[in-house]
């Protein structure tokens, strides 16, 4: 929540570094929906580890059967590609 707070309000390195301490704190734990969870977070707030954030997210998604979080990463991941160019 501070992480996603410290991006609103403009300050992109503090954020990053709470996803990154989140993600510590969180590696070790046996909730990894949680982790998923900030990676998504952190997808979403921070543009420059969105490749990065999302990839990790799907695979822990992927891995727990969270069908409705995958559906969140996968809209995201797709609205993050370029549209292919039309044919006319």
């Amino acid at each position: 929540m501070k992480a996603r707070y410290a991006r609103l309000r403009g300050r992109t390195q503090e954020a990053e570094s709470l996803f990154r301490r989140a993600l510590e704190v969180l590696k070790d734990t046996p909730n990894r929906w949680e982790k998923g969870v900030v990676c998504y977070d952190a997808a979403v707030a921070l543009p420059h580890l969105r490749e990065e954030m999302l990839e990790k997210a799907e695979v822990i998604f992927t891995a727990i059967g969270a069908e409705a979080e995958l559906r969140r990463v996968r809209r995201l991941t797709e609205g993050s590609r370029p549209a292919a160019p039309r044919e006319q």
